[in-house]
């Protein structure tokens, strides 16, 4: 099934087996999805028998490689959600900056001056420091209101950007347990639910690094 929605294009495959409905967003995923849920078929429990610990109703699993469109997709949605932020963080750094016109050439000098007068730093979403140009408080990677920069997500050497280079799996499991109740009561349940995030191990440094 394929789909276009504010520009982007992308297909959705999916497949319906005898013990589940498997959909993915790559055709290759979904053929290895296949073969683990023909491999390892989901198995019912006895009312007793207690649930293994990766039990669930619904799963969902994202695995991501360097530079593909996923991690794009979800630097552009995360860039728009830190839009708001930015504007109040610029506004916050042009009361300091305004104010000492004469000091905010110098970043370690403005950087003291925002934790004497606001009680902390304040930065860009990519991590720089704020500076005063002639056409207001300019970002070193998106520029000033008046001229703005629209960099490639994610900005280069941003926290997001060591994020989603660290990120190899996200696994979200959902399930209903059985909650206790008394007789002549009806029988409850509750969510239950489960986040693991896979990391890729940090790059090897090379033999007498400092």
């Amino acid at each position: 099934m394929r789909f276009y929605e504010d520009g982007i294009r992308g297909a959705l495959y999916y497949a319906l087996t005898e013990h589940a409905l498997v959909l993915s967003l790559n055709e290759a995923v979904l053929h290895e999805a296949l073969d683990l849920v023909t491999d390892h078929p989901p198995t019912s429990l006895a009312s007793s028998a207690a649930a293994p610990k990766n039990a669930a109703q619904l799963l969902v699993e994202l695995g991501t490689k360097p530079d593909d469109a996923l991690l794009r997709t979800v630097a552009w949605l995360a860039g728009g959600a830190a839009y708001d932020d930015e504007r109040e963080a610029r506004l916050l750094a042009g009361s300091v900056l305004l104010g000492a016109p004469d000091q905010t050439g110098d970043a370690a000098a403005a950087r003291l001056l925002m934790r004497q007068y606001l009680g902390t730093v304040v930065v860009s979403p990519s991590g720089q420091s704020y500076a005063l140009a002639p056409d207001g408080i300019r970002d070193p990677d998106r520029g000033t209101p008046n001229a703005p920069v629209f960099p490639e997500l994610p900005v280069l050497g941003s926290p997001l950007e060591r994020v989603l280079d660290a990120l190899h799996t996200l696994r979200t499991a959902l399930s209903f347990d059985a909650e206790p109740a008394t007789a002549g009561e009806r029988p409850l349940s509750s969510l239950h639910a489960r986040l693991t995030l896979e990391l890729y191990p940090p790059p090897a440094t090379e033999a007498g690094a400092k």
